[in-house]
């Protein structure tokens, strides 16, 4: 689904349920679906600071995994496409620092601490 559709979408029909997800971009996930609402809000904050440019050319869709060795903290993947950059972004949140970890063709091309900055290089670099 297009960024800005997205932005429209993430507020309507708020009830938790997998169809919801499904409709909202969500590929695939491993945690409990009500958890995937405050994804969607994390994921909105960011997504409106997004150029209209990027909001209006770039698909995004998400899948959420679990990893062993966090104890059963999950990460997050954000896949960005157009026809200009596809990028995958990993969001790990198992720890108070968030740490992103951005894609290109499966090759990891930036590692970014915090989320502001992942703004500032979302809308220098798509």
């Amino acid at each position: 689904m297009i960024i800005s559709k997205w932005l429209e979408e993430v507020n309507k029909n708020n009830f938790p349920s997998k169809e919801r997800q499904l409709d909202l971009g969500w590929i695939s996930w491993e945690c409990a679906v009500n958890l995937l609402d405050s994804k969607n809000k994390y994921t909105q904050f960011v997504l409106e600071r997004l150029n209209q440019d990027i909001q209006d050319n770039y698909d995004i869709s998400f899948t959420n995994r679990l990893q062993k060795e966090n104890f059963g903290w999950t990460y997050t993947t954000y896949h960005f496409k157009s026809t200009k950059r596809n990028l995958d972004i990993t969001k790990q949140d198992f720890t108070m620092m968030y740490r992103y970890n951005i894609y290109e063709n499966g090759k990891l091309i930036k590692e970014i601490e915090e989320r502001e900055d992942l703004i500032v290089w979302l809308n220098e670099n798509l």
